[in-house]
């Protein structure tokens, strides 16, 4: 079965089935593809993550998304080990966070601690804009940070007189037994293949192929 890296949105499932190529069974993957940058807003809604929404531009709050402003967090992934993903207050490794939305203030000097957080799993934190910044006088402004790569988070957004962040490149991998045998085929440079635990890993950071 061919699989290629790229695809748009977070995915983590298992699947139980043999295909006619020799699928292994309770076969389980994660496919993020590349992260959107972030974009232009006085004080923005944050970015969805793949676990929730991003936060209200209103500043009104709901229990299904971030605080307002803040990028929506990621998914969690047990199965990664610690050189993938992020590392969040609870177990696994994380990807697929939201950036947070930038803002301008014109009230007060430019603090990082004006800024709005990105998701869970890597999403970056948006830039702030205050006196200092075209437009403004004084003290200077605080750029977007971009996503963390190898996550599909998205990048921290801008405020009204700056430019947002980069979202985080993508990742592929694939978890099965190790009782069952090693891919026939694989192109591409950008994988890793680890064996731990009673699993072969099959970890993909650009674009490539996999044959079973």
């Amino acid at each position: 079965m061919p699989l290629t890296s790229g695809l748009a949105r977070a995915i983590k499932n298992s699947r139980k089935r043999r295909g006619p190529q020799g699928i292994p069974p309770q076969v389980q993957y994660l496919v993020v593809g590349g992260g959107a940058g972030g974009g232009a807003a006085e004080r923005g809604g944050g970015g969805g993550g793949a676990g929730e929404g991003g936060g209200n531009a209103d500043g009104s709050s709901l229990p299904t998304r971030a605080p307002a402003h803040v990028g929506g967090d990621g998914l969690s992934i047990s199965w990664l080990p610690p050189s993938y993903g992020t590392t969040e207050p609870s177990p696994g490794r994380w990807f697929a966070g939201g950036g947070g939305a930038g803002v301008a203030d014109p009230s007060q000097p430019a603090s990082s601690e004006l800024a709005y957080l990105g998701g869970c799993g890597g999403g970056g934190t948006g830039s702030v804009s205050a006196p200092g910044s075209p437009g403004f006088s004084g003290t200077p402004k605080v750029s977007a940070i971009a996503a963390t790569i190898n996550t599909g988070s998205g990048g921290g957004g801008a405020a009204r007189y700056d430019s947002g962040s980069s979202g985080g490149s993508g990742i592929c991998a694939i978890r099965y037994p190790d009782s069952y045998e090693d891919a026939s085929s694989i192109t591409g440079s950008g994988y890793e293949f680890i064996q731990t635990g009673g699993y072969k890993i099959y970890v993909f950071t650009s674009a490539g192929s996999i044959v079973f």
